[in-house]
């Protein structure tokens, strides 16, 4: 039987000033670490689809690193141009979502939705007027099923985004920008 395993994403306290992050490994019947990978980049958020034995991780230096459960080691890197803030998998259509709250380019809170089977990476900012400039951090969370994505900002604010484009709900109050 496969042992049931945690993956633990942590600063590495020796490195952190110079970008270090680690994966701790964790058997979760023995609680006992049995591997740790360094990362670089000062990764934060990450995500897993362990049906394709895959962990997502992203982080400060503006890039989503795809990890081999088994192996520990990186299969792919996709670089971005923001700071994550949250990170979310649908497994179903093979999607990652990355919210953020600091968008360098346009000022304004964005989700990149990377397609992983064709690697590319799109940008969708979350402001529905110029009042939604400041709203914070993005963090998304998808409904597997719908493919909906619900982006909660630091300000309580939710955002949906509705495939297969993924752009903004306007103009219902009901599922638009909620102010909770």
């Amino acid at each position: 039987a496969a042992a049931h395993r945690v993956h633990l994403l942590y600063a590495d306290p020796d490195t952190y000033g110079g970008g270090g992050s680690r994966l701790a490994v964790i058997d979760a019947t023995s609680e006992t670490v049995v591997a740790e990978v360094a990362l670089e980049g000062f990764p934060h958020v990450m995500a897993a689809d362990f049906g394709r034995r895959e962990i997502y991780v992203a982080g400060a230096w503006s890039d989503v690193t795809t990890l081999d459960v088994d192996t520990h080691r990186a299969k792919s890197r996709i670089p971005l141009a923001l700071h994550p803030a949250g990170i979310a998998v649908d497994r179903a259509r093979r999607r990652l979502f990355i919210g953020h709250g600091d968008d360098f380019v346009a000022g304004t809170p964005s989700v990149a939705t990377i397609d992983l089977h064709a690697g590319t990476v799109s940008m969708q900012p979350l402001a529905v007027d110029e009042s939604d400039v400041a709203l914070g951090a993005a963090w998304p969370v998808v409904d597997e099923r719908s493919g909906v994505v619900h982006v909660q900002h630091d300000d309580g604010r939710l955002a949906i985004l509705r495939p297969p484009w993924y752009e903004p709900v306007r103009g219902d109050a009901s599922t638009d920008y909620v102010k909770r």
